[in-house]
């Protein structure tokens, strides 16, 4: 297996009764087997991807003979990515959790669209639109659950995945690429100049963009990075770049004026 996810399930029945806490017993060890036991990706990309899913079950109500739970659910790949939801209405499959890409189940079908979605983001960083099969995979689930008696929510997921692959935003997901690749020529390579210049090549796509809405949790994710490699090349012009960019938060700012004492050294 050359893709290996590692969960990190956590689900909390607080604020059930007894009776329904029993039934979700096992729901955590079974989940946790089903992320991490399965092939995502045959292709030999070497990646180990930490992908954390926290559920906050709120309530459980009997619906003939099913009982269907709400919850507040959480994910991501702790750093760039983050999901939060708070009204996911889902029915949990009983017996061993079992993977199939061909139906919608109201609770996997869930987990699987984040997943992929988080795997699809990180290949996004190894090559340019490198994630592109496995966010088709993810749209695919989008478009099975809206023939699903239990859509809820799922209208705004698919549309927050659409703008993600919308053409005009494209731009996004090379940013991404040009960035980690950076990071990958300074450890890997241990070359600060072709690092600084693929942080350069990003901020002029960024200035391009125009879109403080896409680039706010980009700059969030990766400031430390960008400003230590531009501190490193002494380049000023680029660290002026870069704070006019993200000068949205202004809880960064005082780090940047730090920052900045660095490269006139």
């Amino acid at each position: 297996m050359a893709l290996t996810v590692v969960p990190e399930v956590t689900i909390n029945t607080g604020t059930l009764t007894p009776d329904q806490k029993a039934e979700l017993f096992d729901v955590e060890s079974r989940l946790t087997a089903y992320m991490g036991d399965y092939d995502w990706d045959s292709e030999e990309t070497r990646l180990t991807l930490r992908i954390p899913i926290a559920l906050q079950v709120r309530t459980a109500t009997e619906v003939g003979p099913n009982i269907e739970y709400t919850a507040l659910f959480a994910g991501g790949n702790k750093g760039d990515l983050s999901f939060d939801e708070n009204a996911w209405r889902f029915r949990i499959p009983s017996g061993d959790f079992v993977h199939d890409e061909n139906s919608f189940d109201s609770f996997l079908s869930m987990i699987d669209f984040h997943v992929r979605w988080v795997i699809a983001a990180e290949y996004d960083k190894l090559a340019e639109f490198g994630g592109k099969a496995q966010y088709e995979l993810a749209r695919r689930i989008g478009s099975q659950a809206m023939f699903s008696e239990m859509q809820d929510g799922w209208a705004k997921r698919n549309e927050r995945l659409e703008q993600v692959l919308d053409p005009r935003n494209q731009d996004l997901r090379t940013l991404r690429w040009l960035t980690h690749m950076a990071y990958w020529l300074r450890s890997a390579q241990k070359s600060d100049y072709e690092a600084w210049r693929s942080v350069r090549l990003a901020l002029d796509l960024a200035e391009g963009m125009d879109n403080p809405t896409l680039l706010g949790p980009y700059f969030k994710s990766n400031y430390h990075s960008l400003t230590d490699i531009l501190v490193t090349a002494k380049d000023m012009d680029g660290f002026q770049l870069l704070m006019r960019l993200d000068s949205l938060d202004p809880t960064r700012t005082q780090y940047y004026q730090d920052a900045m004492l660095r490269v006139v050294e």
